[in-house]
Protein backbone atom coordinates (compact mmCIF):
# COMPACT_ATOMS: atom_id res chain seq x y z
CA UNK A 1 0.00 0.00 0.00
CA UNK A 2 2.88 2.37 0.71
CA UNK A 3 4.11 1.87 -2.85
CA UNK A 4 0.92 3.41 -4.21
CA UNK A 5 1.19 6.33 -1.81
CA UNK A 6 -1.49 5.63 0.74
CA UNK A 7 -1.01 5.99 4.47
CA UNK A 8 -2.34 4.42 7.62
CA UNK A 9 -5.85 5.86 7.35
CA UNK A 10 -6.30 4.58 3.79
CA UNK A 11 -5.04 1.13 4.77
CA UNK A 12 -7.51 1.00 7.64
CA UNK A 13 -10.37 2.08 5.36
CA UNK A 14 -9.40 -0.63 2.87
CA UNK A 15 -9.27 -3.25 5.65
CA UNK A 16 -12.69 -2.14 6.87
CA UNK A 17 -14.21 -2.35 3.38
CA UNK A 18 -12.68 -5.81 2.83
CA UNK A 19 -13.83 -6.92 6.31
CA UNK A 20 -10.23 -7.60 7.34
CA UNK A 21 -10.11 -7.25 11.11
CA UNK A 22 -9.56 -3.76 12.52
CA UNK A 23 -6.71 -2.56 10.32
CA UNK A 24 -3.29 -1.59 11.65
CA UNK A 25 -2.36 0.15 14.86
CA UNK A 26 -0.20 3.26 14.46
CA UNK A 27 2.89 1.68 16.05
CA UNK A 28 2.60 -1.43 13.86
CA UNK A 29 2.25 0.69 10.71
CA UNK A 30 5.38 2.73 11.48
CA UNK A 31 7.37 -0.36 12.48
CA UNK A 32 6.49 -2.03 9.17
CA UNK A 33 7.25 1.12 7.23
CA UNK A 34 10.67 1.52 8.89
CA UNK A 35 11.68 -2.10 8.32
CA UNK A 36 10.50 -1.99 4.70
CA UNK A 37 12.44 1.21 3.99
CA UNK A 38 15.59 -0.31 5.52
CA UNK A 39 15.23 -3.47 3.42
CA UNK A 40 14.81 -1.45 0.22
CA UNK A 41 17.82 0.72 1.13
CA UNK A 42 19.98 -2.36 1.76
CA UNK A 43 19.01 -3.87 -1.62
CA UNK A 44 19.75 -0.63 -3.50
CA UNK A 45 23.13 -0.21 -1.78
CA UNK A 46 24.14 -3.81 -2.49
CA UNK A 47 23.17 -3.48 -6.15
CA UNK A 48 25.14 -0.22 -6.43
CA UNK A 49 28.24 -1.78 -4.87
CA UNK A 50 28.10 -4.74 -7.25
CA UNK A 51 27.78 -2.43 -10.28
CA UNK A 52 30.74 -0.33 -9.10
CA UNK A 53 32.88 -3.44 -8.59
CA UNK A 54 31.95 -4.62 -12.09
CA UNK A 55 32.95 -1.24 -13.57
CA UNK A 56 36.27 -1.38 -11.70
CA UNK A 57 36.96 -4.86 -13.04
CA UNK A 58 36.21 -3.76 -16.62
CA UNK A 59 38.53 -0.76 -16.19
CA UNK A 60 41.21 -3.15 -14.86
CA UNK A 61 41.22 -1.47 -11.45
CA UNK A 62 41.13 -3.15 -8.06
CA UNK A 63 37.46 -4.23 -7.66
CA UNK A 64 37.29 -3.38 -3.95
CA UNK A 65 38.64 0.19 -4.33
CA UNK A 66 35.36 2.04 -4.62
CA UNK A 67 34.90 5.75 -5.22
CA UNK A 68 32.53 7.46 -2.82
CA UNK A 69 31.21 10.98 -3.07
CA UNK A 70 28.79 12.81 -0.87
CA UNK A 71 27.43 16.18 0.09
CA UNK A 72 27.66 17.74 3.50
CA UNK A 73 24.12 18.72 4.49
CA UNK A 74 25.04 21.17 7.28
Amino acid sequence: MCLIGVGLQSINIFCSLMDLDQGLATNVYYALKTSTNKAIFDIVILKTILKEKEKNTKAENEPSHLTVSGENME
